[in-house]
């Protein structure tokens, strides 16, 4: 799942601020890793309670311009969690990921959606086209 390609963001001014939800931690840290190699400042939480309680700390403080989020999750799901952050701030940008089927792509509200396993060079062109829409 090692990207070699750097041009997926190189384009992308460094210091962006992605908030990482997923409960597995090894995918977190692996994403983590890729992300912060790719200059992008990295917020973790395991669940979607974490996610809206580190989410409203940091839009008061530095901004989050992306979340990346799992929709299976203990205590509260992504789905939940994506509501609560756009109470929070409607213009949140928010890409849900998970390793179930593409058929609950309806219970997606923003339709911004990855399939895992995702391959890294994926992972960082998404990242880099949804945050690069608000630099256009």
């Amino acid at each position: 799942m090692n990207s070699t390609s750097n041009s997926a963001n190189s384009h992308i001014p460094a210091k962006h601020t992605i908030l990482l939800v997923d409960d597995d931690r090894n995918l977190r840290r692996f994403m983590h890793t890729l992300l912060i190699h790719k200059g992008y400042n990295v917020i973790e939480a395991r669940d979607g309670v974490e996610a809206v309680n580190k989410y409203a700390e940091a839009v008061e403080v530095e901004g989050i311009d992306l979340v990346l989020m799992d929709i299976m999750m203990p205590r509260k799901d992504g789905i939940t969690a994506y509501y609560e952050i756009i109470e929070l701030d409607p213009d949140a940008k928010i890409l849900f990921m998970s390793a179930y089927s593409e058929n609950g792509l309806d219970q997606i509200p923003n339709g911004n959606f990855m399939q895992k396993p995702m391959m890294s060079v994926d992972i960082l062109q998404k990242v880099s086209d949804l945050i690069e829409a608000d630099f256009r």
